[in-house]
């Protein structure tokens, strides 16, 4: 089973190659990918999951919803032997979107009540995020990017809380799918700078957010405070006016906008 992962991986290479991505081509391979029974461990292996995933970054939306069932399809997929966690597991229990019917989602506990507790935050958050996924895959996706935060940590203090409850913010759209498919992996995501994680979508919408709020701002008006404390990573200098505005969720950070008064750089933090 694993000699035919390589070789459909050797084939999405090829294909990956090309100056364009033949879509044709690719629908098929993932449609013959998907008629096997592969699990997570030989994906890994073979490297097929970091092929497949860029194929769904190349793709027209048609394949990018085959490789998204796909992905979900090999994290519901029976590892080769038994598990050999000791971990004993429970549930975060959910409401479903536009019924008052709820959901338990299993998770493995660390027998930590404080590691458990950021474990269900940050599988309430994937899941409000990310409607209609399977319930192992967000789990096992938590589990793990919980446990690479606490290592990073080494305790469960508030900074460990609080780097949980922000990073958790990230899991949607191609970096849950990276994570899913194990071309990012946990640790990856736990020590990566924020910026990095942030999907092609959301950076977008993000850009328009900014776009919008400096429309609306007066254009006569000031850009807020000066301050020294910023650097231009344009031409070096520290002298910026700057002011926040909300660009994410009421209880996330306000977001900088600053501007060089030397150069006119504009960027935001």
């Amino acid at each position: 089973m694993e000699e035919q992962a390589v070789k459909f991986n050797k084939r999405l290479q090829e294909l990956l190659a090309q100056p364009s991505l033949d879509a044709a081509s690719a629908t098929d391979v993932i449609d013959q990918i998907a008629k096997q029974q592969f699990n997570m461990a030989v994906v890994k292996k073979a490297m097929l999951g970091k092929s497949v995933s860029q194929v769904m970054r190349k793709g027209p939306a048609p394949l990018k919803q085959k490789i998204k069932s796909l992905l979900e399809a090999w994290k519901k997929a029976p590892a080769a032997g038994p598990s050999t966690s000791a971990a004993t597991s429970t549930q975060v229990r959910r409401r479903s979107s536009g019924s008052t019917s709820s959901v338990d989602v299993e998770f493995s506990k660390t027998g930590s009540q404080k590691r458990d507790g950021m474990r269900s935050v940050i599988i309430r958050r994937i899941v409000s995020l990310n409607p209609g996924r399977s319930q192992k895959s967000v789990a096992d996706v938590a589990c793990k990017v919980e446990e690479a935060i606490f290592n990073k940590f080494r305790n469960d203090g508030d900074p460990y809380k609080k780097e949980c409850r922000s990073r958790a913010n990230y899991l949607k759209n191609e970096i849950l799918d990276k994570l899913i498919a194990g071309e990012l992996t946990p640790e990856q995501f736990a020590t990566q700078a924020e910026q990095k994680l942030v999907s092609e979508e959301d950076r977008r919408e993000t850009e328009q957010h900014l776009e919008q709020a400096l429309r609306d701002k007066n254009p006569g008006q000031k850009m807020g405070n000066r301050t020294n404390q910023l650097k231009c990573g344009k031409c070096g200098k520290n002298d910026v006016e700057y002011y926040e505005v909300q660009l994410r969720a009421a209880d996330e950070p306000m977001t900088v906008i600053a501007t060089c008064i030397k150069c006119g750089h504009r960027w935001r933090q």
